[in-house]
């Protein structure tokens, strides 16, 4: 019977040992037998053609055979496989978890439906079981025959199948059972038994009936919407907090505004002044703040003055009259600041109550004290 698809090349591109390393098959031999010495990398070609047609496994580990030379992520194979009908197929196989078939270049695509329905794509354990007698699986089958004793004809069926590690389940599953229906084991298989029951009636203890879990899901969506409507009204009283704020600060302003308004007022009766005038009273409302500021620091030097008195170590007997002598250090300083200052005062005193009374009679008030008192503060 002709095999529906032979394979007519294998390139090891980079696989084990082999880089570029290329076996034809002529596609009209009915056996083609690959021989070498040994560790010449028989088991290693076998292994690649099963990496090939079923794909890589998706982890490889460092001591494997594959990536004797190159990365797992570097390892490729390539093939031509010839169909019964004629047709060929020509594929490459990289390592990976996806998208592992390729075409003649890395960025070329294959199908891998196509490449299944082209191979009939066999499962891996089925092909090594049939294709892969490998020296390990040898190794394996012959540990199997010595430890069956005189089932070699069972053994064998096994060993060339690839399947004796049935034979360790079945003889781990007979050890549990004897460990459990032993008679000195009767109560562990009790205790066991025990344990399944109590599991069972917390498991039933713990299942929700459908009932309370309707309720509870009612109280929930009603608690959802309570929390919603709290949340509405929480939104708005800090909206009207915040109006209420805004309102307090604008009265403030309001009733500022209007005072203005009202000092405004008392000055719509009074005639026009020029220039001239409004400046000297811009200036001698200056020299009033200017006199203020000398007061105050003069309040600061007399402060400043007593603070370094204190400060003094003085003999005991002046010790006894320092309110008397602080109080006269202070009045004699303020005699010589406002000895000094005096001149200047009387000047700029004159000067300014000259400028009010001018301003007085150009506004038809009574005298320069009156305009004062009618100022904005």
């Amino acid at each position: 019977m002709t095999p529906p698809v032979r394979l007519t090349s294998l390139t090891l591109e980079k696989y084990g040992p082999f880089e570029n390393r290329v076996l034809n098959f002529r596609s009209d031999a009915a056996l083609h037998v690959v021989f070498g010495r040994n560790e010449a990398g028989k088991s290693v070609t076998l292994r690649a053609l099963a990496d090939l047609i079923c794909g890589f496994p998706p982890t490889i580990k460092s001591d494997d055979c594959r990536v004797v030379r190159f990365k797992s992520g570097d390892l490729r194979l390539a093939a031509t496989m010839l169909h019964a009908d004629g047709r060929t197929f020509s594929f490459r196989r990289r390592a990976g978890r996806q998208n592992t078939l390729l075409g003649v270049t890395d960025t070329d695509k294959c199908d891998e439906a196509t490449f299944r329905q082209f191979v009939g794509m066999p499962e891996r354990k089925d092909f090594e079981s049939e294709f892969g007698l490998t020296a390990e699986a040898l190794r394996s089958g012959g540990q199997a025959l010595l430890a069956a004793g005189g089932r070699l004809a069972e053994t064998l069926a096994a060993g060339s199948a690839h399947l004796s590690v049935l034979n360790k389940v079945r003889s781990q599953l007979q050890d549990d059972a004897a460990a459990l229906y032993l008679p000195r084991h009767k109560k562990r298989l009790n205790e066991v038994g025990e344990r399944y029951l109590t599991a069972g009636s917390q498991f039933r203890a713990a299942v929700v009936q459908v009932e309370t879990l309707k309720r509870a899901r009612e109280v929930l969506e009603d608690a959802e919407t309570r929390r919603a409507q709290i949340n509405e009204r929480h939104r708005d009283m800090e909206r009207h907090r915040a109006l209420l704020e805004r309102a307090k600060r604008t009265h403030v302003k309001l009733h500022q505004l209007a005072d203005s308004e009202e000092r405004l007022a008392s000055f719509a009766t009074s005639s026009e002044v020029d220039e001239t005038t409004l400046a000297g009273w811009m200036k001698a409302c200056e020299r009033k703040a200017e006199l203020a500021r000398l007061s105050d620091d003069v309040q600061e030097k007399l402060a400043e003055i007593d603070n370094a008195v204190i400060r003094l170590k003085l003999a005991p007997d002046l010790v006894a009259n320092d309110s008397a002598i602080s109080q006269l250090v202070g009045q004699y300083n303020v005699i010589i600041k406002a000895r000094e200052d005096l001149p200047k005062r009387e000047e700029a005193a004159r000067i300014g109550k000259e400028e009010l009374e001018k301003a007085a009679q150009a506004l038809g008030v009574a005298d320069a004290q009156a305009l004062i008192e009618r100022l904005p503060s």
